[in-house]
Order: structure tokens, then C-alpha cells, then sequence
């Protein structure tokens, strides 16, 4: 499964401001058996356009991390395992990021949910 197959484009989301970001997205997922497996076989790829007006594609599997998100609520289920992507970013311009979500992995017995609030957040220096 892709969302945002090219040559269409994905998920657009504008930032506020240039510099480095931080996109989240959240997940969760139940019936699979190794993150490990989960993480190579879900990305997420975040295209911006640097300086020179090149697309720059930074990869969740490359560039990210997943950690654990116990916070996020997920309704209308129980027991899952709940992860919240993190992909830094740099955005020399405010065009839009061109997010894309890629997943192969058929089980009989998984699957998994999306947030599709995926979230631009720009960092301080300290962060």
C-alpha cells in the first residue's frame, strides 16, 4: 500500500517557518509479531525542496526513530502497541513538505492504525 503513489503527491503540510522541524507521526498496531519487522516494512518518506530547489526525500527507516507513545488515546480498541515516529527535518523555504506513507506486510491476524494528524514542529535550538 502507498498514500501518495507518484507521480501523485502525499500528505501536504506547510510549515510555519524555515529551519529545523520535527514531523511526528503516530501509529498503533496489534497482531504482528517484531518491531523490528514493523519499522522496515512501514515508512514514511518526507520530500522538501532545499535551497537550490532540489527534492531532499528524508526516510523514516533512514533518518527517524520510532519510540514508544503510550500517551496518544486510540479508541474503540485495546491492547495495542502504540509508536510515534520521529523524523527531524530541515526546511531552508516554507513550501510544503510532501509527505508519503508506504506499508507491506499482509497478515491475517495484524493491523495497523494511522494517525493522519502528522505534525510539522519546529525546533528550538535546544531541542
Amino acid at each position: 500500500m502507498v498514500l501518495g503513489r507518484r507521480p501523485f503527491k502525499g500528505m501536504q503540510l506547510t510549515p510555519t517557518t524555515t529551519g529545523r522541524h520535527m514531523l511526528k507521526a503516530h501509529i498503533a498496531y496489534k497482531g504482528y509479531p517484531e518491531d523490528a519487522d514493523m519499522f522496515r516494512r512501514f515508512m514514511i518518506s518526507a520530500t522538501v525542496k532545499n535551497a537550490d530547489g532540489y527534492d531532499r526525500t528524508y526516510w523514516s527507516t533512514l533518518h527517524g526513530r520510532w519510540v514508544d507513545d503510550s500517551v496518544s488515546e486510540w479508541v474503540n480498541d485495546s491492547d495495542l502497541t502504540q509508536r510515534c515516529l520521529e523524523l527531524p527535518l530541515d526546511l531552508p523555504n516554507s513550501e510544503p513538505v510532501d509527505v508519503r506513507i508506504y506499508f507491506c506486510w499482509y497478515s491475517m491476524s495484524g493491523y495497523v492504525y494511522i494517525d493522519p494528524a502528522i505534525e510539522l514542529i519546529p525546533q528550538t535550538s535546544g531541542e
